[in-house]
């Protein structure tokens, strides 16, 4: 019988879940499971990041603007966000369930 090769997910695709205050490092993936927490958008390794709340979370660049307009983004629970980072800003490419900033 044939074998089927084991694909396996790069380790930068496996999502985090996160309860602490947390900068962007090499997880495209992450979900946020603790109110009060602050995401902190970091593109010194990756300029694109999936960020799912289940919870009241707030999110922050290192630098530059979001949408070229806000400091920050607050987020509600089961909302969901696509960012991704240019020129020293970031920027949404899709949201779901976000409030007005």
């Amino acid at each position: 019988p044939s074998v089927t090769p084991q694909i396996s997910e790069p380790i930068e695709d496996i999502p985090i879940i996160i309860t602490d205050d947390y900068t962007t490092k090499t997880t495209r993936y992450i979900i946020a499971k603790k109110d009060d927490i602050t995401i902190t958008l970091d593109d010194i390794n990756f300029k694109r990041f999936y960020i799912k709340s289940m919870a009241e979370i707030t999110v922050i660049p290192t630098k530059g603007l979001i949408d070229e307009e806000w400091e920050e983004i607050s987020m509600g629970p089961q909302s969901s966000i696509e960012l991704i980072a240019h020129e020293c800003n970031w920027y949404v490419l899709s949201s779901d369930g976000l409030k007005n900033s």
